[in-house]
């Protein structure tokens, strides 16, 4: 599905 989406999403929440 949005697998390269999650990952950018993820990669902001960490940097959060």
């Amino acid at each position: 599905m949005e697998q390269r989406h999650n990952k950018e999403l993820l990669f902001f929440y960490t940097s959060y």
